[in-house]
C-alpha cells in the first residue's frame, strides 16, 4: 500500500469515527432529554399524590 491510500484510507477512518461520534452524541441528547421529562412526570405525580394524601385525611 502506497502512502497516498495509506492517507486515504485513514481519512476515510476519521470521518467513519466522526460520524459514529456525532450519532452517538445525538443518541446521548436525545437519551438526556427523555430522563429530563421522567424526572419532570416523577415530580408531577409525587404532587398529586402528597395533594391527595393531604386531602383525604381532612
Amino acid at each position: 500500500m502506497n502512502s497516498r491510500n495509506t492517507v486515504d484510507s485513514k481519512d476515510i477512518m476519521i470521518a467513519s469515527l466522526r460520524k459514529q461520534l456525532q450519532e452517538a452524541l445525538q443518541k446521548n441528547s436525545a437519551m438526556e432529554q427523555e430522563i429530563a421529562l421522567q424526572e419532570n412526570e416523577i415530580i408531577r405525580l409525587k404532587r398529586i399524590i402528597g395533594d391527595h394524601k393531604n386531602t383525604s385525611r381532612t
